[in-house]
């Protein structure tokens, strides 16, 4: 018998590959019933059924409708169209158009000639026209690239009358299910077992905030074998692993193209442009990736490669210059086990690089990522990292100049087992908030700017030494500028203590100057981001306090602030992120009382404590005398 994990593999092209989705504007398409049936065999295989009816209620709706594309691979798949019709008013039935076409061909890019699209053309669709059609598709491989569990996502652009989810599995496979704003019932059946997940009459979501936001409204269901999306990452990685082996074609293309540069970041545009000019893309869904990768080898000598042999040519270039990289992988599951990360709609199932401590991801598939086309909202959230020596953190992109204000501190401190604590801040202000800044670095003494910067750092204030690292007489969207921190005797060696999260250097414009405004000053469009991370060397114990998230009513603020203990229980990572969205000039009593039962959590959560218990102090050694 095949294996269970084999079973849920499968389950992920069924989340993607057989989606109907079209391109809409909001409220075009009526989905009257989307019904999909999904059978795991005993054997391996996975049939799955789907039925859909829509209509068209707009123009635009109508012109979505006239093609379904169900894409899948021939190699371990194969998908029929059981049934289709269309019905428009005053024009009758009418069957339409079958086809199943090759979108790459075998001279084009022979490792992938097995891609196959079976659509279906409906040929008089206009608004009040009504669209159905039913498939099923066989999946007879237990292994997939890059796919790890079922997600399917109802996204509320399209009002929906009706859908529904049916799995049916093996009674002995253990599976993590979770629903989202539907109704989710399991069920066991002797040696069988049901989850069953129904939604019904759900209206569209206009003026939502963020995508990411309008992803966590909607319906979806996710199910997994595994209990946190981590297993999964480091299970896609260690496979491509195998692929990154060096060559010395692969050694020498990396020392030609370096021409002796180290920089990590600028290693990775020189070789990502080798790789756009010289490596052609065949643009292929990662669910749809053959069973086994293509080595870098085999990727360089053909000259063409999808977004998955991107990844593996360009981390084989990375590391024959001995270059920590990270592969990125941005999950089917961005809802499932509640993570921190909500990836963009857009980047879903993709695979990139990072570079450079992280601060320099690259989507293989695409030109760089601009991250400036982020919601606000979103800024910040992408994905899983994994790390050369297979651990797995949270991703997160820089912030980036946006039209919004916003900035954003960094901090990264180390206490030593002698008690001593160093560190360094990079704090970074954004659109009005940056020239407010860069103002005040011209205008004001310098220690009236470091009583300001270090106004939280308490006994810390006085080893702090501050500096800027952007142009003062240039105007620009981001101003860059930091501190270093530098104290001997913070600690006891060997104590246990419990201290607020240090906070050595703040912005100008911190989360403060919200938390100590009344009325209409708590209503703010801006965005502020504290990340630190606190490596206690040889840490006996670190007990970090809950996660928190607050939401503002009427969606005019949120909160959210995470504590992570990693290393082995050495480093805790801390992210706090406060988004305000009040537009200032239409902000009612009710929002402010909204906003300042906010900030009182923000409060709060500033004042949260961690527990530390340092190494045991070495006792000293005497030295005998000759």
């Amino acid at each position: 018998m095949k294996s269970f994990q084999a079973w849920i593999l499968l389950l992920a092209t069924i989340g993607l590959c057989g989606t109907a989705a079209r391109a809409a504007p909001p409220g075009a398409i009526m989905i009257l019933r989307d019904t999909t049936h999904i059978v795991l065999h005993a054997d391996g295989r996975v049939v799955e059924t789907r039925f859909l009816r829509e209509q068209a209620t707009t123009s635009d709706g109508a012109a979505a409708l006239k093609r379904l594309a169900i894409p899948f691979n021939s190699g371990w798949e194969q998908v029929s169209v059981l049934a289709s019709s269309e019905i428009t008013p005053g024009s009758g039935y009418e069957i339409p158009r079958v086809n199943v076409l090759k979108p790459i061909s075998a001279s084009a890019a022979p490792a992938y000639a097995t891609q196959r699209v079976a659509e279906v053309r409906f040929r008089h669709v206009v608004p009040g026209t009504i669209v159905q059609a039913e498939y099923e598709r066989v999946t007879s491989i237990h292994d997939l690239p890059g796919a790890f569990g079922l997600f399917r996502l109802f996204d509320r652009t399209q009002p929906i009358a009706s859908a529904q989810v049916d799995v049916q599995f093996p009674a002995g496979l253990k599976l993590y299910v979770e629903g989202n704003n539907g109704s989710l019932l399991r069920k066991q059946h002797g040696d069988h077992q049901n989850v069953i997940f129904r939604i019904r009459h759900v209206a569209p979501l206009v003026d939502v905030a963020s995508p990411s936001e309008r992803m966590q409204k909607s319906p979806y269901l996710a199910i997994s074998i595994y209990p946190s999306v981590h297993r999964e990452i480091k299970a896609y990685a260690a496979k491509l692993q195998k692929a990154e082996r060096m060559t010395l074609e692969l050694q020498h293309l990396a020392d030609t193209l370096g021409q002796g540069d180290i920089d990590p970041a600028s290693l990775m545009r020189r070789y990502y442009a080798w790789i756009n000019d010289h490596i052609r893309l065949v643009d292929l869904p990662l669910d749809l990736e053959n069973t086994t990768p293509r080595s870098a080898q085999q990727i360089l000598l053909s000259r063409y490669g999808s977004p998955q042999d991107r990844v593996i040519l360009l981390q084989a270039l990375m590391r024959a210059k001995a270059i920590s990289t990270s592969l990125v992988m941005v999950p089917r599951l961005p809802l499932f086990w509640h993570p921190v990360v909500q990836p963009m709609p857009a980047f879903l199932g993709k695979v990139m690089l990072a570079a450079n401590n992280n601060s320099n991801p690259l989507d293989i598939g695409s030109p760089f990522i601009s991250i400036g086309e982020v919601a606000p909202g979103d800024a910040g959230k992408f994905g899983y990292s994994v790390g050369p020596n297979g651990g797995v953190d949270l991703l997160r992109i820089p912030f980036h100049p946006i039209d919004s204000m916003a900035d954003a501190v960094r901090t990264s401190l180390t206490i030593s087992p002698n008690g001593d604590l160093s560190g360094t801040a990079v704090i970074a202000d954004y659109g009005a908030l940056g020239e407010a800044s860069r103002l005040a670095f011209l205008t004001r003494p310098l220690r009236s700017l470091r009583d300001r910067i270090t106004r939280y750092a308490g006994v810390l204030a006085t080893d702090v030494a501050i500096h800027t690292s952007s142009d003062l007489n240039t105007p620009n969207v981001r101003f860059v500028y930091g501190a270093g921190i530098n104290d001997p005797s913070y600690v006891v060696p060997g104590s246990r203590f419990s201290i607020s999260i240090p906070r050595p250097a703040v912005s100008l414009h911190p989360m403060a100057d919200f938390l100590s405004q009344t009325g209409p000053g708590l209503c703010q469009s801006t965005l502020r981001e504290e990340q630190t991370k606190i490596n206690v060397i040889g840490a006996r114990s670190i007990r970090a306090p809950h996660d928190i998230e607050v939401i503002a009513p009427g969606g005019v603020g949120r909160y959210t602030a995470t504590y992570q203990v990693g290393d082995h229980g050495h480093v805790l990572y801390v992210d706090r992120t406060l988004d305000l969205t009040a537009n200032p000039s239409r902000c009612d009593p009710k929002q402010q009382r909204a906003l300042w039962s906010l900030a009182r959590s923000v409060r709060e959560d500033l004042n949260a404590r961690v527990q530390i218990e340092l190494p045991a102090a070495k006792p000293a050694v005497e030295r005998g005398h000759g």
